[in-house]
């Protein structure tokens, strides 16, 4: 296995004028405590081992960064800069904007795959996966949610979980980030729901011969919400936020958005049809609510607040399950493959979601970062 050579984790070519860059912003890990303390990054597996053993990787916050185009980083300060008051304003309990909140699930498309590249670049040696895309390419790019919980505690710190497992290796599509006191449980991935939220939908996906694409067969949207918009159990949240977004890159997007996407019921419920952002939509009730432009929205209700020690193992299992769920449920079909492609892709998925549910069994989910 030939390792990855350093790249720029925001555009992916080797890095011009190469600065650092801090994937966990070092204006987050100052409001929540010490710079240069010990964080535990999940667990580090020598694939060079026979035993297939499993240990803490431990790192300080002020080293955690990565190779990055000056220009790049520069390009991403602005995000960043948007971002730390609407942190500050979830922290305080405080209200949002649709905007404000478009805002935030960019961030977390931003964090989601910069933890993902910043896994395999510390995993160069033996990274399981060769990355294919990287945060320019997948930030703004899928249906996306946002679940907060909130804790009983005043403890400042961070936590993620769920960067370090097979199926998050294979598609970095679920992870949770605890701030403080407020844990976010984060998924983005292809048409999540945008069946249940009225929006055109793939009723079919098939995997390209000799090349790591899906093509997708589409079908006319509901024009209507159907709930739950996720057919899964999860631990109830204070609130539920979810984001559908125009694809913009699935074969001929031009012939896809006009026989599908350019209808009324879209155009209504987009905050920029143009640049394919949908509505900022929240769970309230077992009711879906749009988030209007004159309206505000407080990310804790304050009406159920988690124990840290007994969530920590809630939010663990949460992630894990969803990430092998997410695997499972978003495979495309084979058919169009080579017996030998075939078989080479069904080994690769078998071994997934073995390694998975190992991994779930094995992981000591009491020990966190802080």
């Amino acid at each position: 296995m030939t390792a990855l050579p350093k790249f720029c984790v925001f555009c992916g070519n080797k890095p011009d004028k190469k600065t650092k860059e801090h994937i966990i912003p070092q204006w987050l890990i100052k409001l929540t405590g010490d710079p240069d303390r010990k964080i535990n990054l999940g667990i580090e597996v020598d694939r060079k081992n026979e035993k297939n053993e499993f240990k803490l990787r431990e790192f300080s916050f002020s080293a955690f960064h990565f190779p990055a185009c000056t220009k790049c980083n520069e390009e991403f300060s602005a995000l960043e800069n948007e971002t730390k008051p609407i942190i500050e304003k979830i922290l305080s309990k405080d209200f949002l904007t649709n905007t404000e909140i478009d805002i935030l699930l960019n961030w977390f498309d931003k964090v989601r795959i910069g933890l993902w590249l910043g896994e395999l670049l510390l995993d160069r040696e033996v990274a399981p996966v060769n990355p294919h895309f990287h945060i320019k390419k997948r930030i703004v790019e899928k249906d996306r949610c946002l679940f907060v919980y909130e804790l009983n505690d005043d403890l400042q710190g961070i936590q993620f979980f769920g960067t370090n497992s097979p199926a998050f290796m294979f598609t970095p599509s679920c992870f949770s980030l605890c701030i403080n006191n407020f844990y976010f449980f984060n998924i983005s991935i292809d048409f999540l729901f945008a069946k249940n939220i009225g929006f055109p939908f793939p009723v079919k996906k098939i995997m390209v011969p000799k090349s790591n694409g899906t093509r997708f067969e589409f079908k006319k949207g509901l024009d209507e919400v159907k709930l739950p918009l996720i057919k899964r159990a999860f631990a109830k949240a204070s609130i539920e936020i979810y984001q559908p977004l125009i694809p913009k890159e699935i074969g001929d997007i031009n012939s896809i958005i006009d026989g599908f996407y350019n209808c009324s019921y879209l155009k209504e419920h987009c905050l920029d049809f143009k640049k394919g952002l949908g509505d900022i939509f929240y769970s309230e009730n077992s009711t879906l609510l749009k988030l209007d432009n004159d309206t505000e929205l407080c990310l804790s209700d304050g009406s159920r607040k988690y124990d840290r020690e007994e969530f920590m193992k809630v939010m663990a299992k949460q992630v894990m399950d969803t990430q092998l769920y997410l695997t499972i449920q978003m495979m495309p079909s084979i058919e169009e493959l080579s017996p030998a492609g075939k078989k080479e892709v069904r080994k690769t998925y078998n071994n997934i979601l073995l390694l998975q549910k190992k991994y779930r069994e094995l992981i000591d989910i009491k020990k966190g970062s802080r």
